[in-house]
């Protein structure tokens, strides 16, 4: 067998090498101040990028809302009443132990006329809860979502079965105004909701919600105590009992 020629090889190395500087030194172990400004740096990268994912689920959050409750926060909520101060009191303890309280499963239920900004303040609350924990949260208006259920009718593409599993995922549910305008709800719309609620009551997954009634016996005569109770158990329950925003030319609702 041909000897190789050790000499050529050795000449294309050394063109190489001076070619690029440094490709054949021997890899240098890092000191400890490198390891930790590397890990730093990846720790950092991180972190830019789970905002960015937080970020991204709010924004998703709004295309639902829509932009008139971009901006809102429990610190731009207009204060003028006692009731008002107790229930943003009470949100911002809950706040302070969010975790906390979604591991527990307790929800937030917010009731009351319309208009009082209830909404404000619940969606409020899910910015923080995305943009400072990174929870998932999803919305949903009691209409559009009895719709929706109605859409899986014959529908090959999105069962009811589904569409309920999807609702279970969120760590976070919201309901702005489950119950129709007039009246109670219908069984077809009972049954949606109690396999919605208790699913999540179950799983300890929470739900939040806002309430165009006037007080926990009104709820329960229209929506069903057994839905109430699965939605008061453990939750923070706020009574919005001022008067409406909209009549007073705001546009809090």
């Amino acid at each position: 067998m041909e000897k190789p020629d050790c000499s050529s090889a050795g000449a294309i190395v050394e063109r190489f090498r001076k070619k690029y500087p440094g490709t054949f030194d021997p890899v240098k172990p890092r000191t400890p101040e490198q390891e930790a400004e590397l890990r730093e740096k990846i720790e950092e990268e991180k972190r830019r990028h789970d905002m960015r994912r937080r970020q991204r689920m709010f924004r998703e959050l709004m295309g639902q809302m829509g932009k008139r409750y971009e901006g809102v926060r429990l610190s731009n909520y207009q204060v003028s009443h006692p009731g008002q101060k107790e229930v943003v009191d009470s949100l911002r303890k809950y706040g302070e132990k969010m975790l906390e309280e979604i591991a527990a499963g307790n929800g937030i239920v917010l009731f009351g006329s319309a208009g009082t900004g209830k909404d404000h303040l619940i969606i409020a609350m899910a910015r923080y809860a995305i943009l400072k924990h990174g929870l998932t949260v999803q919305w949903w208006n009691g209409l559009d979502l009895y719709g929706q259920f109605r859409n899986t009718i014959g529908n090959d593409n999105q069962t009811e079965m589904g569409l309920i599993r999807e609702l279970m995922n969120p760590d976070i549910l919201v309901l702005s105004d489950p119950i129709p305008p007039a009246g109670q709800l219908t069984e077809f719309q009972a049954s949606c909701l109690l396999r919605i609620l208790d699913g999540r009551y179950r799983n300890c997954r929470p739900t939040w919600a806002t309430l165009n009634v006037a007080s926990g016996q009104e709820a329960d005569e229209r929506m069903g105590a057994p839905l109430v109770d699965r939605l008061r158990h453990g939750a923070v329950c706020g009574f919005c009992n001022w008067p409406s925003y909209r009549q007073r030319g705001g546009v809090e609702s």
